[in-house]
């Protein structure tokens, strides 16, 4: 909390002191990862996990584009613009090693154009990450913008995450797996 004050306290100050007045504040990206789920590369770093890989759970991947009309810095609360979201049911996410994966063409995506990856089971939202395919080089935009996916409109991207015995054992107090048993169910 205390951070998250001194943030706060670091912006007015650097919009107080320009000359130019106060400015549009710079976007953050960040994924969401719950206990127990985690963005695999190319979309984040190798994280070190403690937990042990769940291959026996149906992730369906949704992902939509994003309405950034908003001047709030904080783009979790940034909204789906799609009505219909592309939708990657649990039988094309393939378990490979110690991961899901699906591989993703992404050449009907609007260039520039910022899109989130939702990741559940069932009707658990486990976590997402903001994506941004560009029409040209993928490499500079980046740098711009930490957290976010930046790549090249129409190439393959892997969509890699993993998800261990940790994920579902207690969801907001309710059992969702029976962490003994590794058997779902859902409310």
């Amino acid at each position: 909390m205390q951070r998250s004050i001194g943030a706060l306290g670091l912006f007015i100050l650097a919009t107080a002191c320009s000359d130019a007045g106060p400015t549009a504040p710079v976007a953050v990206f960040a994924p969401l990862e719950s206990e127990g789920f985690y963005f695999l590369p190319p979309l984040n770093e190798l994280p070190s996990t403690t937990g042990v890989f769940n291959p026996l759970l149906s992730p369906r991947i949704e992902i939509c584009g994003l309405d950034l009309t908003t001047r709030d810095a904080d783009l979790s609360l940034a909204r789906c613009l799609d009505p219909d979201p592309m939708i990657f049911l649990p039988e094309e996410v393939v378990v490979v090693g110690e991961a899901y994966e699906l591989s993703w063409d992404t050449s009907m995506l609007t260039a520039d154009r910022n899109y989130r990856v939702h990741v559940f089971v069932g009707g658990i939202l486990l976590g997402y990450h903001d994506v941004r395919p560009v029409a040209g080089d993928a490499q500079g935009p980046r740098a711009q913008h930490p957290g976010l996916f930046v790549f090249r409109r129409g190439e393959r991207v892997q969509l890699a995450f993993g998800i261990d015995e940790r994920a579902l054992c207690d969801y907001d107090g309710v059992v969702v797996i029976d962490c003994d048993e590794q058997s779902v169910e859902f409310y």
